[in-house]
């Protein structure tokens, strides 16, 4: 985790765009902590390492395909949250691919575990009940939507409606009373981790 935060640090402040930054690498910043958190509140503290770097990766595409492309991917993300719609609509739109496949892609080229294609190639809006006895894919869709929903990687979203998207994830009322609780987020972004790296 140290690795991919400090490769990840490296890339991103080099970056001055202020669109980028919030809603691609403090999103999977945050989204990294968030999901970190929901394992140690669900009792799962030795997955806590996995859902960090889970959180840090989701989004690896999105990093990538903006390194790649920096003027172009500003406009897409600047499409999907006008719109709003999904981020892999508007890159399919103009790029012919999307940050899913370019996920997938990268866990292959960096020989990093197959299972962590669960976090970074699949859309985790869309997480099927299935696949939530994975317990870091279903912590990390909690998290995403969580962050989300702040405001970081999309247009943010009101208690009811962020309350509505957790309890359709699979998220106990414990749990979602915990997250919804100001003080998280607050502890979240005073988090030494996050400090050091915005």
């Amino acid at each position: 985790s140290l690795a991919i935060l400090s490769v990840s640090r490296s890339i991103f402040t080099q970056i001055k765009n202020k669109l980028i930054k919030k809603h691609v690498w403090q999103h999977s910043l945050l989204t990294a902590l968030a999901c970190q958190q929901i394992c140690i509140a669900m009792g799962e503290k030795e997955l806590s390492e996995e859902a960090f770097v889970a959180g840090l990766l989701h989004d690896i595409g999105k990093v990538l395909l903006f390194y790649n492309n920096p003027n172009g991917y500003i406009k897409i993300l600047g499409y999907a949250l006008e719109k709003p719609c999904a981020c892999a609509e508007a890159e399919q739109k103009f790029l012919k691919i999307d940050h899913y496949d370019v996920g997938k892609q990268t866990i292959w080229e960096w020989k990093l575990p197959v299972y962590f294609e669960n976090y970074t190639a699949i859309c985790l809006e869309q997480v099927l009940p299935d696949q939530t006895q994975d317990k870091v894919l279903h912590f990390l869709a909690i998290a995403n939507s969580l962050i989300k929903d702040a405001g970081f990687g999309a247009s943010p979203s009101d208690l009811p409606c962020s309350k509505e998207k957790l309890m359709r994830m699979g998220a106990g009322e414990k749990l979602i009373a915990h997250l919804l609780e100001e003080s998280f987020m607050q502890r979240l972004v005073q988090n030494e981790i996050y400090r050091l790296c915005v």
